[in-house]
């Protein structure tokens, strides 16, 4: 939501998030803003992670459990939530994880998993904070984006259709160069 309203007030010019919230301001600036995809961030699964034993698949999340997400119902990981859900239980029963989630910022909610004792008992995050979580040996993977979706991005750049046609110059550019930096990990992976 903060990355949204950046973006659409001018603060940046190109936004990264998750497909969940480009889906939601492309849909709510359609004919107005026009905000659209520039780019993918990045092909690399999310982790549902938890230090809980006890919770092997997210049909084990009980009353007591809270899932730490970006932002409830309208994150990436929120929104994979769902679709693993009605996948679970039924199409009707979509949302039926959200009542267990909070919304955290990665770096928070990975400290809480790592140091255990709190009601935070998964974080679903991304690279590096789902690493830093899984080094802790308590800490085990309940849901893997690729095992549910296949090899996906769930990591994208956005811009307003007003900064792509005010600064082609400045739009080509960062492209170029988001190919250049991908074309060089690519073929040098030691550097």
């Amino acid at each position: 939501a903060a990355v949204n309203d950046a973006l659409l007030s001018g603060s940046i010019d190109i936004a990264g998030a998750g497909v969940g919230p480009l889906l939601t301001i492309w849909d709510r600036t359609h004919g107005k803003q026009n905000v659209k995809a520039v780019a993918s961030l990045g092909n690399f699964p999310y982790y549902l992670v938890s230090n809980n034993p006890k919770i092997k698949t997210i049909a084990d999340f009980t009353d007591k459990d809270r899932i730490a997400v970006p932002a409830v119902g309208v994150s990436v990981q929120s929104r994979i939530l769902q679709l693993a859900s009605a996948k679970q239980w039924g199409d009707a029963q979509y949302n039926r994880l959200d009542r267990l989630q909070v919304a955290i910022p990665h770096p928070g909610a990975a400290a809480a998993i790592i140091k255990g004792g709190t009601e935070i008992t998964a974080h679903f995050g991304n690279p590096p904070f789902q690493d830093q979580a899984l080094a802790n040996p308590n800490v085990h993977v309940v849901l893997n984006t690729y095992d549910l979706l296949g090899p996906n991005s769930p990591t994208v750049l956005f811009a307003t259709e007003k900064f792509r046609n005010d600064n082609p110059k400045t739009y080509k550019a960062f492209v170029d160069a988001l190919t250049e930096a991908a074309q060089f990990a690519q073929h040098d992976k030691g550097a």
